[in-house]
């Protein structure tokens, strides 16, 4: 029996709650979940030049739509990054879901970010 990672865990969580695109900015801390997606029928994969265009991506996406199907997928650096964009969204009361990595286990207290 193949285990379940966390990436596989979370992207069929999204799966499951009629997500149908994932917009992403990968890098360190979530290039599992890019691997999984990539195998993942019925959800698209958009990676953006920057997080602030994910996010806006997402935004459009779930203005049309009236319920979170786009999320968003960022390295831990990237959530500030995407700050206006996010603030943009919920003052329009718009539903947005963003995920964020985090380092490895075996680096944490390294100053790996």
């Amino acid at each position: 029996m193949e285990r379940m990672t966390g990436a596989k865990a979370v992207v069929e969580v999204l799966k499951n709650a009629g997500v149908k695109l994932v917009v992403g900015y990968i890098g360190h801390g979530v290039h599992e979940y890019a691997d999984v997606l990539m195998d993942t029928p019925g959800i698209k994969s958009i990676y953006s030049r920057t997080e602030g265009t994910g996010v806006t991506i997402a935004d459009g996406y779930n203005r049309i739509a009236g319920r979170p199907e786009a999320v968003c997928i960022f390295h831990p650096n990237g959530m500030v990054s995407a700050l206006y964009q996010t603030a943009e969204a919920w003052f329009d009361s718009v539903p947005l879901v963003l995920i964020s990595g985090n380092v490895h286990s075996a680096h944490k207290g390294r100053g790996a970010l």
